[in-house]
């Protein structure tokens, strides 16, 4: 596990003969930065298979996009080495870009907004079960390389949020438990709730470092950052030539004025849960437009990657205005609602004691208790004082 501050902040890890599942251990060689994992790829690291990336919702092939037909294929965007791209639109939104950078290499970005079931939250120690999450991701390919994919997730069933950066083998996540951020009141300035975010870093499947950090539901920015220069510096190339593209097409990093945790949190446990539609609307104008402003603050603005903050506005637009994104939280809202009428079902078939039992033990239920003896009792002594 990392146990000295920060994961950006790791300097000079001896990982040389690192093993999945092995404590890191830290130690600093004057005041150079060396990468966290710029040495795993060793030569007696066993041998595994192919690269496989987390499960969802961090893979996307192009094979899973679902988009509506009628595509429409516009020029005027460009790589930061002046190669030109094409850009493929659908419902008036850019949701592709591809082009030969000046080396040759093929380039593409790919956008993809879905609803998909998964795994939710654990309660009581049982396994969670599966919740509908909307997703949008996007895709970088450059050459041979492998594709390294940004996204940020969300359920209204769960009550949980996630987000993460991968690539070949190494993925980064934060995932934030928005349920403790739910706020029933206001005392003064401050409002009642948190939120709990964790941070995972794993490689070839094995998690090697854990962090959890618990804040007020007020807080703006929980400075609680995807370790990517730390872990992904090898790939950081790759996706800073479509800077200008993300900045064209997201415009200025979002800024929350409110709290993201405190605006999710508003949606609450509705019961009995309110109409379809007042709920879809709900999650489409206010809780929707706070997801990828949610997972800017999950990016470093130190990072060579900081431009990704600008594709978290990319990324919201085609969640609320394609049609992709409509249906995936009309997807949601449906599933939401549906488990909120199950649980009203379930609490108004829940026994009820009926008023006039007397709750206090009755003639059958006797005291098994023994008396405390004299000498054991600190309230009297043996002499009776």
């Amino acid at each position: 596990m990392f146990n000295n501050g920060p994961i950006e902040n790791f300097i000079g890890a001896e990982i040389s003969q690192l093993q999945p599942g092995s404590n890191i251990e830290v130690s600093q060689q004057g005041n150079a930065v060396v990468p966290i994992l710029s040495r795993l790829a060793i030569s007696n690291y066993p041998q595994l298979p192919p690269p496989i990336l987390p499960v969802d919702p961090t893979h996307f092939g192009h094979a899973e996009a679902h988009l509506s037909p009628g595509p429409v294929r516009v020029p005027g965007y460009f790589l930061t080495d002046g190669s030109e791209l094409t850009a493929t639109e659908q419902d008036g939104l850019v949701v592709s870009l591809n082009g030969k950078s000046a080396g040759g290499d093929m380039c593409t970005l790919t956008a993809t907004v879905r609803s998909w079931e998964g795994p939710g939250r654990e309660t009581l120690g049982k396994a969670p079960g599966n919740v509908t999450w909307v997703t949008a991701a996007l895709e970088i390919l450059k050459g041979t390389n492998p594709p390294f994919i940004f996204n940020f997730s969300y359920s209204a069933q769960a009550f949980l949020f996630k987000t993460s950066t991968s690539q070949h083998n190494i993925a980064n996540m934060i995932e934030i438990d928005l349920a403790p951020a739910v706020v029933e009141e206001q005392t003064g300035p401050d409002l009642i709730g948190t939120a709990i975010l964790q941070r995972t870093l794993t490689y070839y499947g094995e998690i090697f470092s854990v962090q959890a950090l618990e804040v007020p539901a007020s807080t703006l920015d929980a400075q609680f950052h995807l370790a990517n220069q730390a872990t992904l510096w090898p790939f950081m190339a790759d996706i800073a030539l479509f800077s200008d593209v993300f900045e064209n097409l997201g415009g200025p990093a979002p800024q929350l004025d409110t709290s993201a945790f405190v605006t999710i949190g508003s949606l609450n446990d509705f019961l009995p849960p309110p109409p379809l539609a007042d709920l879809t609307d709900q999650l489409t104008t206010v809780i929707a437009p706070c997801l990828g402003p949610l997972a800017a603050t999950c990016l470093s603005a130190d990072d060579s990657v900081v431009s990704l903050k600008s594709a978290t506005n990319w990324l919201t637009r085609l969640l609320i205005d394609s049609a992709d994104g409509q249906s995936a939280i009309a997807s949601m809202a449906t599933a939401y609602r549906q488990s909120q009428l199950a649980q009203e079902t379930n609490s108004e078939n829940q026994p009820t004691m009926p008023v006039n039992v007397d709750p206090r033990p009755g003639p059958t239920e006797q005291d098994t208790s023994k008396p405390m003896p004299a000498d054991e009792n600190p309230a009297k002594q043996p002499d009776g004082t």
